[in-house]
């Protein structure tokens, strides 16, 4: 049952890039096209993930706060750790 779910998330995946492609005049096998598609697909998994952990958080939200760090560069910095506090992670600095 893996290997059908990896199928499905690559055949979404590519979906995904040609969408991007078209928007940006691009071909849709083109390396940084291919990356960000998995990339996107990357985060909305890590999203679900994140909240299964957090049952009280708003799967929207999350979304778009895991958009709002790519829009911001995807900036690593301390991965959310804010100075003397406890790192609560990379998706909740965005908030901050």
């Amino acid at each position: 049952m893996g290997g059908l779910c990896g199928f499905q998330q690559l055949v979404r995946q590519r979906a995904f890039a040609r969408l991007v492609a078209k928007r940006t005049d691009r071909p849709e096998n083109d390396f940084e096209i291919v990356l960000f598609a998995g990339s996107v697909m990357g985060a909305m998994m890590a999203v679900q993930q994140y909240c299964a952990d957090h049952p009280e958080a708003d799967f929207i939200d999350v979304v778009d706060r895991a958009m709002a760090r790519y829009e911001a560069g995807q900036p690593l910095g301390t991965l959310g750790r804010e100075e003397g506090g406890t790192g609560a992670g990379a998706a909740d600095s965005v908030r901050r």
